[in-house]
């Protein structure tokens, strides 16, 4: 009896912009398995400009983008991939064509994936999950020509590419690059699992440190991190 996501906007007027607390009252959330934060985050992600609002055209875009192919994986229509509608969700993304594992993760590289991304302690992933992972794609396409490994000099881009740009991330790259793999000691450039790793942390750290832009959590973001 409720419209599936890529239609909640479809009755506001196209000549509005919404800002972030009306988009997430439109987008009635809980609906679709979705928190308010990731909610939030939803709107960050199509706030490309950072102006704070977002306009129809902007969510139409999105959507195209990302609503459609995610609302086409889930072929049961509860708002959540499961590990087959996953898979074949992955193995019809060109994208992923591009992207070369190694042999360690080949068989299980989606089942890896998910457990990376979801945070319900099972193979489920939602559509802010599915987002998360379909921009590291795009970061890891967009900036770098090899299929198995990223290079140190290209993992910026990537990882700018991936996440929000609301606010600017004043890290130390190279540090955070040295970071993943120290968790992985068999590698000497990251691979995508590693990648994803990463990213997932970042974006993690942001919703943590907002409304900052720091390189980390004051004792106020630390205890709501552990709540």
């Amino acid at each position: 009896t409720i419209p599936i996501l890529s239609k909640t906007l479809d009755e506001i007027n196209p000549s509005k912009s919404l800002k972030k607390k009306e988009f997430i009252d439109e987008i009635r959330y809980s609906q679709y398995q979705l928190t308010k934060g990731e909610a939030e985050q939803i709107y960050d992600f199509i706030d490309t400009k950072k102006k704070e609002l977002v306009s129809i055209n902007d969510w139409s875009d999105f959507k195209t983008l990302f609503i459609l192919p995610f609302e086409a994986c889930d072929k049961n229509k509860d708002n959540l991939l499961n590990e087959e509608e996953f898979k074949t969700c992955f193995e019809n993304d060109p994208k992923t064509k591009l992207i070369e594992f190694r042999r360690r993760h080949n068989e299980n590289k989606v089942g890896i994936i998910m457990d990376i991304i979801s945070t319900r302690g099972k193979r489920q992933i939602n559509f802010a999950d599915y987002l998360l992972f379909r921009k590291a794609i795009y970061g890891w396409t967009q900036c770098q020509s090899s299929k198995k490994y990223i290079a140190k000099n290209d993992f910026k881009c990537a990882f700018n590419t991936a996440l929000p740009n609301k606010y600017d991330h004043r890290i130390d790259n190279d540090k955070i690059y040295n970071v993943g793999l120290e968790m992985d000691r068999n590698l000497v450039q990251l691979d995508f699992i590693s990648f994803m790793r990463i990213i997932y942390y970042g974006h993690v750290f942001t919703i943590f440190a907002e409304p900052h832009d720091l390189t980390y959590l004051e004792k106020s973001h630390w205890i709501k991190a552990l709540k």
